[in-house]
């Protein structure tokens, strides 16, 4: 368990590693749950890929050759496995 602060504002201060264990970032979102009996469940939003993080996949996978429509879709659909987004 972790403890977090509430700030005056009224914002919740986390921890680093607990930032970290939820692979966000600054700029990311993440939901928060409000459940009975006082608790809440916190957790990432769904990502949004953004043309810079496709472009970046793109570049590491194709290492210098140039890429097939289905080696692109291979690529993304491999992607959005690893971030938990796969249908």
């Amino acid at each position: 368990m972790t403890i977090v602060t509430v700030n005056p504002q009224g914002q919740i201060i986390v921890d680093e590693d607990v930032v970290k264990q939820l692979g966000v970032k600054p700029g990311d979102r993440v939901e928060l749950h409000v459940l009975p009996g006082g608790k809440a469940e916190i957790g990432t939003s769904e990502k949004t890929l953004t043309f810079r993080d496709v472009k970046g996949m793109l570049h590491e996978a194709a290492n210098g050759k140039v890429l097939t429509i289905e080696e692109i879709n291979e690529v993304i659909e491999d992607a959005w496995a690893r971030a938990g987004m796969a249908e």
